[in-house]
């Protein structure tokens, strides 16, 4: 069962409970789970009509609100690839892969289509959707085509994440069918999702597996100084009780003590000095786990102060599904080293079915972020370097 067919049956289960809350200048807005649905299927048939299809590249330039949600899972529903920014990643970053990629389509606003250098850099794709636009009332009529879902291989692409590594080059991550599923599991079962909470979501991958659960997904109004009265007065009226976020996202949020989140999960481990003792300062009323993982976590660990020594921070205990491994320092001509046995120190190297493949603007996989013992049996570099302890948890330190 795709993410699709999983969210049709929650929208079975509770069609009036809210899916999708974001705020524009006219307000907030609220969309049910059967809401979402219905405007799901519109957008999807108004892609389908723009010939948009199975495989297609569709990079979405929306900033997080029901418009970007909306085009999102209707990609996801006729089979394209939706191709998504971390907020870190620069419009020159964008570009480069825009101009290496060749997107079938993008979705993008009036006002974003306004900025000379955007619209220099998308004149050779040729379809460009705007949500301001009217959509055709026959759009509501031919019913033959409402809800039907494309039926994609499961190795076929699903997602495509752009991001910036920890050196801030640009770097592409790609899921399958298969890895996206099981991705969502993953998050389902680790967060520990429960129906009906309202989480204060800002990526799309946590949102996926809200929608999976049967959360409401609350999208911030922004996390920087100008909105942070604005994000306030959102918490306040709709009381999130849970949300994963970077910790520079939980600054101003924690430092008030009528604050309802209770839950956090945050996405920055292993953590610095500082931030960790922002945390323990400020995280009173909230149980705290840190997760580790660049694209996908990896492996989750409760704040505590003993979580870190002078020398050495750990990222915690790995999930069942994923192996873990030091690789030696000579370089990736030497054998890799199990948890506990020699080599003790190197980088860390993780291998799981769930886990996206590294690859270039270019859409090729991106091997020099890969350690490979075997053919088809490769391994993801963290880029982390430490070593594990007698409990198998691994511990990072400086690199040299």
């Amino acid at each position: 069962m795709n993410f699709v067919q999983a969210f049709r049956e929650r929208v079975d289960l509770q069609p009036g409970v809210p899916a999708l809350i974001d705020h524009t200048l006219v307000g907030d807005r609220v969309l049910t789970y059967a809401a979402l649905n219905r405007s799901v299927d519109a957008i999807s048939i108004r892609l389908r009509e723009a010939r948009v299809g199975p495989g297609d590249l569709f990079l979405l330039l929306l900033e997080p609100s029901q418009e970007f949600y909306v085009h999102f899972l209707a990609a996801l529903q006729i089979g394209a690839v939706p191709v998504v920014h971390a907020p870190a990643c620069s419009l020159r970053q964008i570009l480069a892969w825009i101009r290496e990629a060749h997107p079938a389509a993008c979705v993008l606003s009036l006002l974003q289509a306004a900025n000379p250098r955007l619209a220099a850099g998308l004149r050779h794709v040729s379809k460009k959707i705007y949500p301001e636009s009217t959509a055709s009332r026959s759009h509501w009529l031919r019913i033959g085509h409402i809800g039907t879902l494309e039926d994609v291989p499961k190795e076929a692409p699903a997602l495509l994440l752009l991001t910036r590594d920890r050196s801030g080059q640009a770097m592409v991550w790609r899921w399958t069918q298969a890895q996206l599923g099981s991705t969502l599991e993953l998050l389902f079962s680790a967060l520990r999702l429960k129906a009906g909470d309202i989480d204060l979501c800002s990526t799309p991958l946590h949102l996926l597996a809200n929608l999976r659960a049967g959360l409401a997904s609350l999208i911030p109004i922004g996390f920087g100084w100008v909105n942070r009265l604005p994000l306030q007065r959102q918490l306040e009226k709709f009381k999130p009780t849970r949300t994963t976020a970077l910790v520079t996202e939980l600054v101003h949020l924690l430092r008030k003590k009528s604050s309802p989140l209770h839950r956090i999960f945050v996405l920055d481990a292993p953590l610095a000095d500082a931030e960790r003792r922002f945390l323990a300062e400020h995280s009173s009323q909230a149980t705290v786990d840190v997760l580790f993982g660049d694209a996908v976590p990896v492996a989750i660990n409760r704040l505590e102060p003993a979580m870190a020594t002078d020398h050495a921070c750990c990222v915690g205990n790995f999930f069942d599904a994923v192996e873990a491994r030091t690789l030696p320092a000579p370089g990736p001509g030497t054998p890799a080293g199990p948890p506990g046995r020699e080599p003790v120190a190197g980088e860390l190297i993780v291998r799981a079915s769930f886990l996206p493949t590294p690859c270039t603007l270019q859409g090729g996989t991106d091997s020099g972020r890969l350690f490979i013992e075997s053919p088809n049996d490769p391994w993801l570099r963290t880029g982390c370097h430490g070593y594990f302890d007698a409990d198998q948890r691994f511990w990072t330190v400086a690199n040299g």
